[in-house]
This record gives structure tokens, sequence and C-alpha cells, in this order.
């Protein structure tokens, strides 16, 4: 699958080939990020998708601030910063 490279905030047009489960993958973000941030259930072909500046991520088993932050390529400062907190558990939703 070819990856479009967005920068955060630009538009991207959804095209007949697009749905919700390849869409999220080509462009970075996550599903859930991308339907909130636009404020839709779905997607249909013609439709104005604004990329989020962020990605959100659910805290897994055996993550940790440092190993989060390597993944997404941020400090652990930010993700602190972002989130307002020191401690992360599982579950937990993250802005990255």
């Amino acid at each position: 699958m070819k990856i479009t490279y967005l920068k955060k905030g630009e538009i991207y047009k959804v095209n007949s080939q697009d749905d919700i489960n390849s869409l999220h993958l080509k462009l970075g973000v996550s599903k859930l990020a991308l339907l909130k941030y636009n404020k839709i259930e779905f997607i249909e072909p013609g439709d104005l998708l604004l990329i989020p500046s962020y990605q959100i991520y659910f805290v897994k088993p055996a993550d940790t601030l440092q190993t989060i932050s390597q993944k997404f390529g941020v400090t652990v400062e930010e993700i602190k910063r972002k989130n307002k907190i020191n401690n992360i558990f599982i579950g937990q939703i993250l802005c990255i």
C-alpha cells in the first residue's frame, strides 16, 4: 500500500477506493482520531478530511512513556505535557 505523506492539518479528499480501514493506514493516523477529529461516523467518496495534528494511542501492557515516545518519535516530556500526566496505565488514551 502506498502511504500518502500529508502534513498534519492538511486536507485529504476521499476517493471511491478509500475505506476507513485502509485510509487510516494510508494517512498515518488512527481510525478513531480521523473520525473524531472530523466529527463523522463514516467516510464517503468526496468527503474532505482534515488530517489531525495529533494521534491517539491506547496504552498496552508493558508500555512505558519511554517506549511510547520512541515509537512516535516524540519526547517523554511532550507526552506528559500534552496529556497533563506524570504516569500511564493500561487502557489509557494518549494524544501523541
